[in-house]
């Protein structure tokens, strides 16, 4: 199926929220919102920006699940804290997150 008719296939495209379809059709279908108009459903991004602080760590501990299988998004509620955008929480997740709570 290609639901936003850009000749891929929607199993091969990001899906933050794991709906079995592409962003921007969740968008498009109004199967999800995007109040600020940025192209990424509203319950996949950050309540706030830059998610590292000492509170958090707890939470991002949780979420590690180190390296998924193509297609298996993020556990629920943690997309937040996959820092290099590749659908899991793993270490690299870990030392950006270090990295951006003990800035040099």
């Amino acid at each position: 199926m290609d639901c936003n008719l850009n000749g891929r296939i929607d199993a091969c495209e990001f899906d933050c929220n794991d709906s079995g379809m592409p962003d921007d059709c969740d968008i498009l279908f109004e199967d999800s919102i995007d109040k600020n108009g940025n192209g990424v459903p509203d319950e996949c991004e950050c309540p706030i920006e830059g998610n590292a602080s000492p509170g958090t760590l707890p939470e991002f501990v949780e979420c590690l699940s180190g390296p998924r299988l193509p297609g298996q998004g993020t556990l629920e509620g943690c997309g937040c804290y996959d820092f290099d955008f590749d659908q899991d929480i793993d270490l690299i997740d870990y030392g950006l997150y270090s990295r951006a709570l003990f800035p040099q």
